[in-house]
């Protein structure tokens, strides 16, 4: 799997081809394969109530699938190579034409990916917007948060009866802090993997907080979102020596109509919300020599360069 959450790395076959064969530029990574993950993990989360599944589904949702769409939503991308020598353009259309219609299928699946219950317990697994009523626990809950750009999530429930909800920690927060009611109810500081490698999926967990029955209970989470420089396994020989960026669920890349060969500085590298770049206000991570953008939003600005993974200054 690609830090991306694509799957599939042999065009040829539309599959998989030896461990660790991950090539970045003749990635396949098919849209579909990403919406056909996310549906299987969508299950496993609902079956085993693991966080590390709904963590992958956050991964593909906004960074595999995502990318799949133009900002207009008239163009797609087939397959999601993580590398473009500028030879790659959204089409309006394929001959075989499964991705718009899965596409569809998964934005109009969304509410279902939000939440999942047990005959016990009520599980936050994405945080994205919402209200939902859940009339066997007599539940009314609303979302309201900033994703994927900020960690700061409002949650507020009303309860008739004692209920456990359990919130998602993703696998990339290196820290979290829950408030019930104005109380801190879970605080904790993660230490750094020792193998940087290791897909952060499955670092997730799921935090229990446990409520009183109240018309208006008041749950806060945060989750600072640190800029993190991911390492590949070292059996991935197209990524040796070379770093990824991430924020938070969001994978980021270079895009430019220049050569992509020389290292690149990524010293002082802060986030902002930026309306240059694009038409609309865009998180990208910026210093005074360049701009990553989120690769869901590569290839809107017709043919460029494209790189995820990348040699960076020393």
């Amino acid at each position: 799997m690609y830090i991306t959450g694509g799957i599939g790395s042999l065009p040829i076959i539309e599959g998989f081809g030896r461990d660790f064969e991950l090539d970045n530029e003749f990635s396949y990574s098919e849209t579909c394969a990403a919406i056909g993950s996310i549906y299987w993990n969508r299950e496993m989360t609902a079956l085993c109530s693991h966080a590390k599944y709904a963590d992958l589904v956050e991964r593909q949702l906004y960074n595999a699938a995502l990318v799949g769409i133009s900002q207009d939503g008239k163009k797609y991308f087939y397959r999601n190579p993580l590398e473009s020598r500028g030879d790659l353009e959204r089409q309006h259309w394929f001959k075989t034409a499964c991705c718009p219609s899965n596409i569809s299928r998964l934005w109009a699946d969304i509410p279902e990916l939000i939440y999942h219950e047990t005959a016990t317990a009520l599980y936050i697994d994405q945080y994205i917007g919402s209200e939902a009523r859940f009339s066997a626990k007599d539940v009314d809950i609303k979302i309201e948060s900033a994703f994927p750009w900020q960690g700061q999530v409002k949650i507020s429930v009303r309860n008739r009866r004692k209920l456990t909800l359990n919130l998602r920690i993703p696998g990339w927060a290196d820290r979290w802090e829950i408030k019930a009611n104005h109380e801190i109810v879970s605080s904790e500081y993660k230490q750094e993997s020792k193998n940087p490698y290791t897909l952060m999926t499955q670092n997730a967990l799921y935090k229990a907080v446990m409520l009183e029955p109240k018309e208006d209970n008041v749950i806060c989470l945060d989750l600072p979102m640190s800029i993190l420089k991911n390492t590949a396994d070292q059996r991935v020989k197209t990524n040796r020596s070379q770093i990824a960026l991430s924020r938070g669920p969001i994978v980021y890349c270079l895009e430019s109509e220049d050569e992509l060969t020389e290292a690149i500085n990524v010293k002082d590298l802060h986030f902002e919300m930026d309306k240059i770049v694009f038409d609309e206000s865009i998180g990208v991570l910026k210093n005074n020599t360049a701009i990553f953008i989120p690769y869901f939003i590569w290839g809107n600005r017709g043919k460029r360069r494209m790189k995820v993974w990348f040699y960076a200054e020393s």
